[in-house]
């Protein structure tokens, strides 16, 4: 017998729900690939593209990291907040708590641990793209 918290859940949610959490994952990694392919090629096309320099990208990349962080200390916060507010809940009434409720504290607990990680990996992210472009003046500067 299927609990009855578990009747509305379909296969299709379950997709859904698996791309929303694959998703974030498997776009940061292909900007991941992008940003090593950069080469000198492709910073005259951004120049080229912008009508600027690349140390506007990398001044523009640094303005972002305090964002970034400022997000995932946010989003650590209200993990934490919700996790303890789960168990806090939860815990000390084990037997009388519906499932259901257990279900949907995990969930947001779940949904707000992976935007933590999503935004860590984004603050990452910045320092490589910051890095390669770091190398790519400092390789025209020695010609």
């Amino acid at each position: 017998m299927v609990p009855e918290v578990l009747t509305g859940f379909t296969l299709q949610r379950f997709f859904v729900t698996t791309l929303a959490l694959v998703a974030p994952f498997v776009l940061l990694g292909i900007a991941y690939s992008r940003t090593r392919r950069w080469d000198d090629g492709w910073k005259q096309a951004w120049e080229r593209r912008h009508g600027s320099s690349l140390e506007t990208l990398r001044h523009r990349l640094h303005a972002n990291e305090g964002a970034l962080r400022i997000g995932r200390w946010i989003f650590m916060a209200i993990f934490v907040i919700a996790f303890v507010t789960s168990a806090w809940i939860i815990y000390p009434t084990a037997g009388g708590v519906k499932l259901r409720l257990i279900i949907l504290g995990a969930a947001l607990d779940g949904v707000l641990i992976v935007a933590v990680i999503v935004t860590t990996l984004l603050g990452r992210l910045n320092q490589y793209k910051i890095q390669r472009i770091t190398e790519l003046l400092a390789q025209n500067s020695r010609r």
